[in-house]
C-alpha cells in the first residue's frame, strides 16, 4: 500500500522521512529527516534543465482546479482507496478536512483535538487515523466513524488494519495486539458507538525486539501477510487473520530498515541501514535481487513505472525494479516523495520541492510548495496561503524507452 505525506511543521525541527522508518518522540510519530549538504549543484540543476529548456516548461503541468481554504492549514496528505484518492487537510486548531480530488470541496471533517500523527493509512475503503494515544478508522467516503479505540501503551510502528481487524504494535512487552473491528455477535451500532474503548482483543503476540517502523497489511497471499521490521533490523512476516499467530512465516536479516517497505505488484521493496536495496517475494521471504548504493540510504523508496528511486546523502539513484541494475545517479539532495507519468517528486534541502524525469533523473521543474502530494497524473500544491491547486500532467515526460512506457510488469 504506496501513499504521499509532508508538512513544515513551525518548530525549529523537521525529522523523518517520506513515510520512513518511524520515529517515536514524546508526542508520537514525526515527518520526514533530510540529508545535510550542499545546495549548490542542485539549485544550478533546477535554474535551467538540458538544453537550455526552462525546467518550469518541460514538465508541462497545466492547471486543472484552484480552491480556496477556509483557513490556513498545517498539513496535506493524500490517501489512496480503491474507489479513489481523498485529500486531507489538517489546520491549526486540529481540525481535519478530507477534500475532494476532483475539484477541492470538503467531504467531511472530523475534530479530534490533537494534531494527527502519522500519514493516514488505507485499509480497504475506510482510513485510518492517529491522534496521540487515540485510533480512528472512518470511512474515506463519508467519514463515519467506524471504530474508535486507545492505543495500548506506547506505539512502537505505525498500525495496520484489514476487513476484521485492527493490528496494533506496542511497546509495552514487545506486543502485538490483534483487536476486532466488530466483535462477533455484537451490534454494529454498538460497536460504532464514538467514544467507547473499542472491540474486544482477538489475539496477542509478545516478539523478543518488538515491532519497528510499520506494519504492512497484505492480503495476498492468501490469508494475508503482516511485514514489519523488527528490533533486530530484520524485515519479518506472520499470518494475519482471526487466528492467534504463533511464529514468523520468515525473517531476512538486513542489518536495520530504512524507511517502510513498498509493496509493488509481487515484490516488497526495502532499503536497509547497510547501505542496500533490496527486492523480496513476499509470500516466501525469497531475495529477487539486492543493489548495493555507495551512501547511507534516506527514507522509503518510491517505486514507479519499473524504476526503484531512492534517496541518499550522495543523492538520488535510480534501479531497475526487474534486477536491481543502476540507471541513473543524480547529486539530488532530497528525498523522494511522490511520483507522476514519466516524472518524480523529491523534498529538497531547503524545503521546496523539484520535479525530475523517472528516465535519468534530470530537472523538469522547480515547484514553489513545501505542501505537495501525488496521486496519478495529478499533483496537489499548497504554497500560496489558502489557495490549493490541482495541477494535471499533459503530455508525457520524455522516457528512455529502454524498459517500454510503463517497465516491467510484476
Amino acid at each position: 500500500m504506496a501513499s504521499s505525506t509532508n508538512r513544515r511543521r513551525r518548530t525549529p525541527s523537521h525529522t523523518g522521512a517520506h513515510q520512513p522508518a518511524v520515529r517515536r518522540t514524546r508526542q508520537g510519530w514525526r515527518g520526514p529527516l533530510l540529508a545535510v549538504g550542499c545546495l549548490g549543484l542542485l539549485a544550478a540543476a533546477l535554474r535551467a534543465a538540458p538544453g537550455g529548456e526552462a525546467p518550469e516548461r518541460s514538465a508541462n503541468l497545466q492547471v486543472a482546479w484552484v480552491a480556496t481554504l477556509p483557513e490556513w492549514r498545517e498539513q496535506l496528505l493524500v490517501a489512496a482507496f480503491p474507489a479513489g484518492p481523498v485529500l486531507l487537510v489538517q489546520q491549526e486548531d486540529q481540525r481535519l478536512t478530507a477534500l475532494s480530488p476532483e475539484d477541492g470541496r470538503a467531504l467531511w471533517t472530523l475534530q479530534p483535538g490533537r494534531p494527527l500523527l502519522g500519514p493516514p493509512i488505507a485499509a480497504g475503503e475506510r482510513v485510518l487515523l492517529c491522534f496521540g494515544d487515540e485510533l480512528l478508522l472512518v470511512e474515506a467516503g463519508s467519514g463515519q466513524l467506524v471504530h474508535r479505540s486507545l492505543l495500548p501503551g506506547e506505539p512502537s510502528a505505525l498500525p495496520a488494519a484489514d476487513a476484521e481487524l485492527l493490528y496494533l504494535p506496542s511497546v509495552r512487552q514487545d506486543r502485538l495486539h490483534a483487536r476486532w473491528i466488530e466483535p462477533p455477535g455484537q451490534a454494529a451500532d454498538v460497536a460504532r458507538t464514538p467514544g467507547r474503548s473499542g472491540p474486544t482483543e482477538a489475539w496477542s503476540l509478545v516478539r523478543p525486539g518488538g515491532f519497528r517502523g510499520g506494519l504492512l497489511w497484505l492480503a495476498d497471499p492468501a490469508p494475508g501477510l503482516l511485514v514489519f521490521g523488527s528490533g533486530e533490523g530484520s524485515l519479518c512476516a506472520l499470518a494475519g487473520g482471526p487466528q492467534p499467530a504463533t511464529s514468523l512465516l520468515w525473517e531476512l536479516p538486513l542489518g536495520g530498515l530504512v524507511g517502510q517497505p513498498v509493496l509493488h505488484g509481487d515484490l516488497l521493496v526495502v532499503a536497509s541501514a547497510q547501505q542496500q536495496v533490496a527486492a523480496v517475494q513476499p509470500a516466501t521471504g525469497r531475495i529477487v535481487w539486492r543493489a548495493a548504493v555507495d551512501a547511507p540510504l534516506r527514507g522509503t523508496p518510491l517505486v514507479s513505472e519499473g524504476c526503484v528511486v531512492v534517496g541518499s546523502t550522495g543523492g538520488c539513484r535510480a534501479l531497475d525494479l526487474a534486477d536491481g541494475r543502476l540507471l541513473w545517479s543524480r547529486p539530488i539532495l532530497g528525498l523522494p516523495l511522490g511520483s507522476l507519468p514519466g516524472l518524480f517528486a523529491a523534498r529538497l534541502l531547503d524545503g521546496s520541492v523539484g520535479l525530475f524525469a523517472l528516465a535519468d533523473g534530470s530537472p523538469r521543474r522547480a515547484a514553489s510548495g513545501r505542501r505537495i502530494a501525488c496521486h496519478a497524473d495529478r499533483l496537489y500544491d499548497w504554497s500560496e496561503g489558502r489557495r490549493l491547486r490541482c495541477l494535471q500532467v499533459g503530455e508525457r515526460a520524455p522516457h528512455d524507452g529502454r524498459r517500454g512506457s510503463a517497465g516491467p510488469q510484476r
